[in-house]
């Protein structure tokens, strides 16, 4: 699909970073690793600093394969390049901490101005410092999907970020819900089925929208979803249940190939469907019917708290949440696990997958206003066990954006 650029004004500076971006393509790391500390909490165990501070930061230079360490008793795999998305990290680790830190200041401004008619006398006067700035602005970026009045914020228009650009718009218009990741996941057409490649529903790619969804936090999303695609063909697939499921395009994906490839446990693969949205279940539909799944779907318009109502006794090989631990404080995170567990079969799979901190977790935070809550694998690993899990896998694509935990039912 060609590229076409709306942003008139911007055309030179846009084409300038572009291309500085692509050129970068050709450059090779000779350093093994350079590591940057992003651990936000400090850890309970001195012995797991080493290894836990390797596990949860950035590496300028990721390997080929795969590596496996243990963490507190619990395997942790960071999977390295092949077969899945590691581009420019030296462009964006420079481009982060200059162009993105000018954007991350001019939309917070920007929020700042539109909330100052909500917030109280109080409220404005934590605005001057960041942490506090930041603790009083959360609620209204969490409150996105509540719609009140403030939700302006995500209507904001800035120069080389979203100006002139209908993907990265509609992106920053519905950022935390289904339609926001439909953009993320679709941009570059990296994704396909029966032979037709996949773009996103809310417009052509264009320059803006081609260099943003190339960010680290971008294409470690995508990355969650070769991980997924991975460890659903790795576990045999068969009945599964997706909690928040979004447009569940991952998944759709992964019973595709097993449709195409007659796979041995075809006949037991179905999906169960599951989210509050109707507009998520509404794309989550179409990318069924695009797919030639719709027989083996099955869709459900539930939050997780009221499954019980809706799937009654019925138990599944696999359940899915990924996407939604991200909003949960940790007290409810260990209650969606108990729920999640308890809806599987003996030997079933959990995989519930949580961000992890990093430099994208300021500007997600402050130029898209996507207040979520980052972990690290020894935080996840932790409340996994504090729910009664035992037998834990976590797996970390290359860029360290995106974890997906596995827990095995005994």
């Amino acid at each position: 699909m060609a590229l076409t650029n709306p942003c008139s004004c911007d055309t030179r500076r846009c084409r300038i970073i572009y291309k500085v971006y692509k050129g970068l393509d050709l450059l090779k790391l000779k350093k093994e690793h350079w590591l940057m500390s992003n651990l936000e909490k400090k850890l309970d165990t001195k012995q797991n600093i080493e290894s836990t501070a390797r596990i949860n930061s950035i590496a300028l230079y990721v390997p080929e394969k795969s590596t496996s360490e243990l963490l507190d008793g619990v395997e942790v795999t960071v999977y390295g390049k092949n077969g899945f998305e590691y581009k420019n990290p030296l462009f964006w680790f420079v481009y982060d901490r200059i162009v993105g830190k000018c954007l991350e200041n001019v939309v917070e401004r920007k929020t700042r101005n539109i909330l100052g008619k909500y917030l109280s006398a109080d409220e404005k006067k934590t605005l001057v410092h960041l942490d506090t700035r930041t603790t009083t602005l959360g609620p209204y970026r969490r409150n996105f999907g509540l719609k009140q009045d403030w939700a302006e914020i995500f209507l904001l228009e800035t120069t080389l970020f979203n100006r002139g650009s209908p993907v990265m718009k509609h992106l920053c218009e519905n950022v935390a819900n289904a339609p926001g990741l439909d953009d993320v996941y679709n941009n570059n057409g990296g994704f396909a089925w029966n032979g037709l490649k996949i773009f996103p529903l809310s417009g052509e790619p264009d320059l803006l929208s081609n260099i943003y969804m190339d960010k680290p936090e971008a294409q470690g999303t995508r990355n969650r979803y070769y991980m997924l695609l991975r460890l659903y063909d790795q576990f045999g697939g068969g009945k599964t249940l997706s909690i928040a499921c979004g447009s569940a395009q991952p998944l759709i994906h992964a019973v595709n190939r097993f449709v195409s490839e007659k796979h041995y446990n075809l006949d037991n693969t179905t999906l169960v469907l599951t989210d509050q949205d109707a507009r998520s279940l509404d794309l989550a539909r179409l990318r069924a019917k695009q797919a030639n799944i719709e027989d083996r779907v099955q869709f459900v318009q539930s939050s997780y708290l009221e499954l019980g109502d809706a799937l009654g006794n019925e138990k599944f090989d696999i359940v899915e949440a990924c996407g939604i631990a991200d909003y949960l404080p940790d007290k409810y995170f260990k209650s969606l696990v108990e729920k999640a567990m308890s809806y599987l079969n003996v030997g079933g799979k959990l995989l519930i997958s949580n961000m992890m901190p990093g430099v994208w977790s300021s500007f997600i935070r402050r130029t898209y206003n996507w207040e979520m809550i980052y972990r690290t694998t020894h935080q996840v690993a932790e409340l996994l066990k504090e729910s009664g899990q035992k037998d834990i896998r976590i797996y970390v694509e290359p860029w360290k954006v995106h974890m997906i935990a596995v827990v095995t039912k005994h």
